[in-house]
């Protein structure tokens, strides 16, 4: 395993436990791994390697550079993970599809991280702008057809719309979660009522399970992603992969057991690189 470790975030971010990697870093540095934070573009601390974690939809060139001076560095691509990069299943409005739709910000989170860096001591003028071009509610939006979707969505560059393709148990919605770290897996699959299927209020969870569908491996190797967490669902259209982070957010500790349990998984991937 690795002896020392330099984890670098943004100089306006910091990083509280509730990241999914501050759980894992916890877990290293207990294992005797010497875990470093660095914040911000000044001169980082000599590692054996580098795990960069800027919660970001784009990742400043200035980030990977830093990142890129480590003999080995952690989590440099997908550089981009807005939705018009990584979704396979965005409509426009002139295409040939009528059925339901998900409107979704462009940016990952809600394009939450940005705005919380752009209102960051900024100006009231600038404060104004930040909130334009945005979901008025940090929540997704559905339409049963897509011609109900409102023209000013269409208009918006911030905003995309996806076909609603849901996985269905009985009444509710499934979701499955992908988290990878290296060759380690991790995967959550748990239903709720939709149309927008959220973990706080599961119907069902299923145990944890360490086996991913091969689409998901291959989208991984094809995005260079060293860590992060997939969503996706399985539907009559096979498999559809709707979201992908680079900062995966566990919650505040204390922990259950199921998520102790994913951070353990994942943890002992470090163990991997030497």
């Amino acid at each position: 395993m690795l002896r020392t470790l330099t984890i670098l975030t943004h100089a306006q971010q910091g990083f509280p436990a509730g990241y999914f990697l501050a759980a894992m870093a916890a877990q290293w540095q207990a294992a005797g791994c010497r875990v470093k934070l660095h914040q911000g573009l000044a001169a980082p601390p000599p590692a054996e390697a580098a795990f960069l974690h800027v919660d970001l939809t784009r990742v400043p060139a200035d980030y990977l550079a830093l990142a890129g001076r480590y003999p080995l560095a952690f989590n440099l691509r997908p550089a981009d993970i807005s939705k018009r990069r990584i979704s396979q299943n965005l409509v426009t409005r002139d295409d040939g599809y009528e059925g339901p739709v998900m409107v979704k910000t462009d940016a990952n989170a809600f394009g939450l991280p940005e705005r919380a860096l752009a209102l960051a001591g900024a100006p009231l003028r600038r404060r104004l702008a930040a909130l334009t071009g945005r979901l008025w509610s940090p929540r997704y939006r559905y339409y049963d057809r897509k011609a109900a979707v409102p023209a000013r969505i269409w208009r918006d560059p911030a905003l995309v719309v996806e076909r609603f393709l849901p996985e269905r148990e009985g009444a509710d919605l499934v979701v499955n979660q992908a988290y990878c770290f290296g060759r380690r897996w991790v995967r959550y699959r748990f239903c709720a009522p939709g149309p927008v299927v959220k973990i706080e209020q599961a119907t069902r969870i299923w145990p944890l399970a360490d086996d991913v569908p091969a689409q998901i491996e291959e989208r991984r190797r094809d995005l260079g992603l060293d860590f992060g967490k997939f969503d996706y669902v399985l539907h009559d259209d096979g498999l559809t992969i709707f979201d992908v982070a680079r900062t995966p957010w566990l919650g505040p500790p204390p922990w259950n057991e199921r998520q102790q349990s994913a951070v353990a998984r994942l943890a002992a991937g470090l163990a991997d690189y030497r």
